[in-house]
Formats: structure tokens, sequence, C-alpha cells
């Protein structure tokens, strides 16, 4: 079995079901290396236990492997509330979760604080193999908008319009996105 060096990147992927942002691995990395939970597309999602006094999960649990996962932040629900809409009307399995104190998950250790990389409005996307597809670090003007975009995108029904939208209402948004 082959060990990788501490001081190497960690595993990713490169696909065409990510969205490569401004610090993705197609971008270029932007600091220098960490310990391998870095929500960055592309990367596999960083475990955390969320729940609550009686139960806890993984959020390798909770993206249970059979859809699509939205995580967000408490000041984030418009996020869930767009991943409903977005799932009907594409016609896929999407799963939000929203996290903070007070709801079913609550970030029981901080580490999911620790290693979200996102603001408690952003959004990390996860695919149905656990691997991060998009991110955004803050909530944009419309979630729905851009949830339907990326999701055209990564599942290549939107053609080239629906990349040059991803990258159009992003930089509209002004939002940091990656």
């Amino acid at each position: 079995m082959t060990t990788r060096p501490a001081s190497s990147p960690p595993p990713r992927t490169t696909s065409t079901a990510t969205w490569p942002t401004r610090t993705s691995p197609r971008g270029g990395w932007r600091r220098p290396w960490g310990p391998a939970s870095a929500t960055y597309p592309g990367l596999r999602l960083p475990h955390a236990w969320i729940g609550d006094t009686l139960n806890k999960q993984s959020t390798h649990d909770i993206a249970t492997g059979t859809g699509f996962t939205l995580f967000t932040g408490i000041n984030g629900k418009p996020w869930a509330d767009a991943a409903r809409r977005v799932a009907r009307a594409l016609d896929i399995e999407l799963k939000a979760v929203v996290i903070g104190e007070g709801l079913e998950h609550q970030d029981l250790y901080g580490d999911w604080l620790r290693q979200r990389e996102v603001e408690e409005d952003g959004v990390i996307l996860v695919r149905p193999d656990k691997h991060i597809a998009w991110r955004s670090h803050r909530l944009v003007e419309d979630p729905e908008h851009a949830l339907t975009a990326v999701l055209s995108s990564i599942l290549s029904r939107g053609g080239d319009d629906s990349a040059e939208e991803v990258a159009r209402l992003m930089a509209a948004a002004k939002v940091a996105v990656g």
C-alpha cells in the first residue's frame, strides 16, 4: 500500500461533474496545503459529526450516495428552499441539509465549522459519490437560478449555455465562489 506524504495535496477528481471555481484544482490552488478535508470542488466531502444531543451522524452518512446533497448553514435556508424546487424541476434527488444551533442538524464538535470553508449562508453541493461538485462562499441573489444552472451544467443538460450562465450569475452577484 502506498501512502501519500503529508506535504502532498489531497486526492481529487477532475471531471465534468464538478464546477471549477477560482480555488479549485483546475483554477490553481490559492493556499498552502493543509488537511485533506477541504471542500474544493473535486475533493471528497470531509467528515464531521452533526446531529443533536440524542442522535449523531457523519456528513458521509447524510450524503447517502443515491443523489445530490446540499449542505448549508443556518443563514443559508434560501438554498434549502431552492433545492426543493430545483429537485422537482430537474427531476433529480437533491437533499438539503441546514446545519445550525437549534436545528435537526447541529455541528456537534465544531468540525463542520472548521472544514466547510464557506460562510453560514454559503453552500456546498455534493455529488452521489460524495465528492464536492460545487460551492458558493455566500448566498447569491437568486439561489434557485444558480442551482438550476450549476446542476444543468454538471448533468450536461444545458450544453455550453448552462456553463456560461453559471459564470455570468456568479460575476453578476459579485460573489466569491470557490
